[in-house]
């Protein structure tokens, strides 16, 4: 046990800045914990003065992001106790299910955003909204399902990206999928959006009939 509480940097090894949490990170990757209890309970034990602009640092720019990664727990809408885990963006796909992240048992809305973040990038809530041309409280509803099962997350802006209301929880932008899946050939004939492989769903053929709105990404400002 003494050893455990040293390694988890609980004694008199507390960390400290963005370097230290990066390490506590490391040292908790794959550990799933409610939303809330990251920034309230888990960093402050181990970061000395921690504060919310340390994981900012390391979010915000893609180095890391939260998900779900044990779908089995929690509801399908993101709250407080929704577990979710801190990794590095490379270490994702790893960590996830084997298998194809595809938007096969999604809502027509949720597949549709799916599709859209991984055709043309992350994107800000208003960029969804106009993008897709959905209703905003349908875009917010397609993002919650969409955490919900483990497909996006949301780049931080200075707050609790998890906790914030969706319409403020950063730029969003979609999980890369586990390390051994593949997608399946188009079929001869079929049409694809530039970038994309697989045959072609009811979301990029709504898709590629929107007009072209350029490769504008949220995130290139922030990185």
């Amino acid at each position: 046990m003494r050893f455990l509480l040293h390694w988890q940097g609980l004694t008199d090894n507390r960390v400290e800045g963005i370097r230290g949490t990066g390490v506590v990170l490391g040292r908790l990757a794959g550990f799933s914990i409610s939303a809330a209890a990251w920034e309230a309970e888990v960093l402050p034990a181990r970061v000395v003065a921690y504060t919310p602009d340390l994981l900012d640092g390391l979010t915000v720019g893609g180095r890391y992001v939260w998900l779900r990664l044990h779908l089995g727990q929690g509801g399908k809408a993101l709250i407080r106790t929704t577990p979710i885990a801190i990794l590095r963006r490379e270490m994702v796909a790893l960590w996830r299910p084997d298998g194809p992240i595809e938007a096969s048992g999604l809502s027509f809305r949720a597949g549709l955003l799916l599709e859209l973040l991984q055709v043309r990038g992350a994107r800000f809530f208003d960029d969804l909204v106009s993008d897709s041309g959905l209703l905003r409280i349908e875009v917010a509803t397609a993002l919650g399902e969409l955490v919900a099962t483990g497909r996006v997350t949301a780049r931080r802006r200075r707050g609790n990206a998890p906790l914030d209301p969706i319409d403020r929880a950063g730029c969003w932008d979609a999980l890369p999928a586990s390390s051994t899946s593949v997608e399946p050939a188009s079929p001869a004939g079929t049409e694809r959006l530039p970038g994309r492989t697989g045959a072609p769903t009811d979301q990029t053929l709504w898709l590629s009939a929107a007009p072209d709105l350029g490769t504008r990404t949220g995130p290139a400002a922030l990185a």
